[in-house]
């Protein structure tokens, strides 16, 4: 089972780079958005990576909103990309604090 997490902070253009061989527990994942309670991304379900597209998870914080957390312009760079190219979609919305992609083999896909 092996796997990478990419934690995007809002405020910052650099990304943070977790690698896993194991299923990522609820603490690790909670810690990436700082807390938060886990909110998948919608549609947010494929991420390109040297050309080539992969399965994903990408969570962000449900309350990041409400919370006012700033715009996370990196993450929703690479969401609006996956909802024009993948699933057609015009994107409208825009993502706020941290936000986390997960990737990886099968196995551990089939745990989250």
């Amino acid at each position: 089972m092996k796997g990478t997490m990419w934690v995007f902070p809002a405020d910052s253009r650099d990304k943070r780079v977790v690698e896993f061989d194991h299923a990522p527990r609820l603490e690790e994942l909670k810690a990436a958005i700082d807390g938060g309670w886990l909110e998948s991304v919608p549609y947010f379900n494929e991420i390109e990576i040297g050309g080539k597209w992969h399965r994903c998870w990408a969570v962000c914080d449900e309350e990041g909103k409400l919370k006012g957390l700033g715009v996370n312009p990196r993450a929703t760079m690479l969401w609006h990309k996956t909802l024009r190219q993948r699933h057609g979609l015009a994107p409208s919305d825009i993502l706020v604090g941290p936000v986390f992609v997960i990737f990886g083999d099968d196995e551990l896909m089939a745990t989250l």
